[in-house]
């Protein structure tokens, strides 16, 4: 064996020994995690087009800030367009610095568009979060708030059928005339206004022109609205007549039937219904109507409905949910 023989006798087994491993390399098919993230964008990006049919405007961008839901470290999640204001969770430091900087870009470029009813509800959400702010003691956050709120003015605007819940539509609803409960009042925890309905159904020609219905009446369904509230030129709070919940309860032969209806934001002004109807047997949160001040109240729309409005007397309600007796 000569000198050069060891080293062309290596180098033909590195080349099978390569054409081995390179071969080897596919016989085992790659596999992908079912946990591997698929997307480059993280989740609620880009924003939701709310108040702006352009996703990044400063108005939508302050949105997804706003209401998003937050994972575990703290990251924003999907945004509650249908949610009636601000979801309460401990503020965070960023938060609040990414806020004051969405609110002054906001204030200075306004919301740019001719659609009136965009603008109300902006307009609304803002003024709602100042109040809040400012009963909470940020009266920095508040300001900033109010800022924003004089770059979206409210435009005039005619009532059109779908600022109310679609079981409002049909039928002969009736306002009722008494005095709410003080947690159905607009407070600046939740700046909304109530209304309370009966829907008196055949019963309708009994009720005299004259007379108010009133909460003796038994009506065939109840509806509770809760309405936007937006700020005068006075600086007082004025109640409009575009509707951001409605919870109905319907007398039936085996009880009585719980509906919530809750207004979807990125709907608003496009074709179609912006009302989104939440499954009796969903989880929520309302605010409890005799201590509003108090924690939420939480459970199925179903349990929450019946707790104020037994099957029994679904409509002399139990916790003076929707009147205040005398």
């Amino acid at each position: 064996m000569t000198r050069k023989e060891p080293l062309y006798l290596a180098a033909r087994l590195g080349v099978v020994w390569t054409a081995v491993v390179v071969a080897g390399c596919y016989e085992i098919p790659p596999e992908i995690s079912p946990n591997a993230v698929r997307s480059t964008l993280p989740v609620g990006w880009p924003p939701v087009p709310v108040y702006s049919e352009d996703p990044f405007h400063v108005a939508n961008r302050w949105f997804q800030r706003a209401y998003s839901r937050r994972g575990g470290r703290g990251e924003l999640g999907g945004t509650l367009t249908a949610w009636p204001y601000v979801p309460e969770r401990e503020s965070q430091s960023v938060d609040r610095a990414e806020l004051l900087a969405l609110l002054e870009a906001l204030a200075g470029v306004g919301l740019a568009t001719t659609d009136p009813l965009s603008s109300l509800i902006l307009h609304a959400d803002l003024l709602a979060e100042a109040e809040r702010r400012k009963a909470a003691g940020d009266l920095v956050l508040s300001e900033a708030y109010l800022r924003a709120l004089r770059a979206v003015p409210v435009l005039a605007l005619e009532t059109r059928p779908e600022f109310l819940p679609p079981p409002l539509r049909t039928g002969v609803w009736r306002r009722v005339e008494g005095d709410l409960a003080s947690g159905l009042d607009a407070t600046p925890r939740d700046l909304r206004g109530s209304t309370v309905y009966y829907d008196v159904g055949d019963d309708a020609a009994n009720v005299a022109a004259s007379r108010p219905v009133t909460e003796e009446d038994v009506p065939r369904r109840a509806a509770l609205v809760r309405t936007r509230v937006v700020l005068g030129a006075s600086g007082e709070w004025i109640s409009t007549k575009l509707a951001s919940e409605g919870w109905f309860l319907e007398r039936r032969e085996d009880g009585v039937e719980p509906r919530l209806f809750r207004f979807e934001r990125s709907l608003a002004g496009r074709a179609g219904e912006p009302w989104t109807e939440i499954e009796p047997d969903s989880e929520t949160a309302i605010r409890d109507p005799l201590h509003p001040e108090g924690p939420l109240l939480k459970g199925t729309v179903r349990e929450l409905c019946l707790s104020c409005h037994p099957t029994e007397a679904p409509f002399l309600t139990r916790r003076e949910g929707f009147f205040v007796t005398p």
